[in-house]
């Protein structure tokens, strides 16, 4: 299994993005080339100054995480963490034993038929070896990962969700 690992920098100039850099390179079978993905990710950011930069990762292979549309009963927000869990752990087609994380959108609140308060909402699980995995190879490669993410939020996660202390220039990475 092939993938393409991209990079890019990026800089805020006030409310506008700017595209400083983006490159790419042919990712062999999964694990028999990190030591690749790790110097790719060196030479980008050394070429780009970008050594020890803050970046966002975007998972997107798919043997890694799972992903679901369902419709819940509209719960408080602590609890969302919990229920959405409980909804995913039987389907899962990955041991849930070895851990995994939980992320999830809210698409649609609606009332039902019947009165109910519902919430229409995609729902992902990550398994934490991937993250772990990911995490590892990107910070290796010198930079400094904020934040992941999977490629079905695309990367509207990424930008919609950049924190307000986020430096002015910043690496977004497509590993």
């Amino acid at each position: 299994k092939h993938s393409v690992v991209s990079t890019g920098c990026f800089e805020l100039s006030g409310k506008d993005w700017s595209l400083i850099a983006m490159d790419s390179c042919l990712r062999l079978a999964q694990s028999t080339d990190d030591l690749g993905v790790v110097t790719f990710l060196k030479d980008f950011a050394k070429q780009n100054a970008a050594s020890g930069c803050d970046c966002m990762v975007n998972i997107t292979d798919s043997d890694a995480f799972y992903v679901k549309n369902m419709v819940m009963t509209a719960v408080p927000p602590e609890e969302m963490p919990l229920t959405v869990r409980w909804q995913l752990k039987d389907e899962l087609p990955f041991p849930s034993e070895n851990g995994y994380a939980v992320n999830w959108r809210i698409l649609h609140n609606f009332t039902d038929e019947d009165g109910g308060n519902k919430n229409d909402i995609l729902a992902v699980a990550v398994q934490k070896e991937a993250i772990d995995r990911y995490l590892s190879l990107v910070t290796q490669g010198g930079l400094n990962p904020r934040r992941v993410t999977v490629g079905v939020y695309n990367y509207e996660d990424l930008i919609a969700r950049l924190p307000e202390d986020l430096p002015p220039s910043f690496a977004l990475l497509d590993v």
